[in-house]
């Protein structure tokens, strides 16, 4: 990897805070879904707390291929962070648990660990495309 892409890829993970809003694209085999979703940023990995029965887990179960749109401003200028990923569910109770206790929120939507609607996904990124702010062409990098 060149060192303009380590560059890159450095300025990109620092621009991740620890929650964030992003728009989320998923697909159902016959349309795109976007929907605004909190993402999360922990350990240099990313994750999205959801419910069970949300529509966006039964069209990951028919494709876990995702996109995320991260938009982002300085000033009047606007860009952006895309990631391409593969959409994993998370089984282990573990991760799940240290999930939950770092969401601020967790306890306005589940009532425990236990609740069957609570579900962790793991968000693999697979490639992302940049456009910095005050930029006028993105640039992509494998993950």
């Amino acid at each position: 990897m060149s060192e303009n892409t380590n560059k890159m890829k450095e300025e990109v993970w620092n621009l991740f805070q620890p929650f964030q809003e992003v728009y989320l694209a998923t697909c159902d085999g016959k349309k795109p879904y976007v929907r605004p979703v909190t993402l999360i940023h922990h350990d240099q990995k990313l994750w999205v707390g959801t419910g069970t029965s949300d529509e966006k887990i039964k069209q990951i179960d028919l494709n876990s291929t995702i996109e995320f749109c991260l938009p982002l401003s300085q000033g009047e200028s606007v860009g952006y962070i895309r990631g391409s990923c593969i959409a994993n569910i998370v089984k282990n109770k573990a991760t799940k648990d240290l999930l939950a206790n770092i969401m601020p929120y967790f306890d306005n939507h589940w009532n425990g660990l236990d609740d069957p609607n609570y579900t962790l996904l793991r968000l693999d990124l697979k490639e992302i495309e940049y456009l910095p702010p005050n930029e006028y062409s993105a640039k992509k990098f494998k993950v």
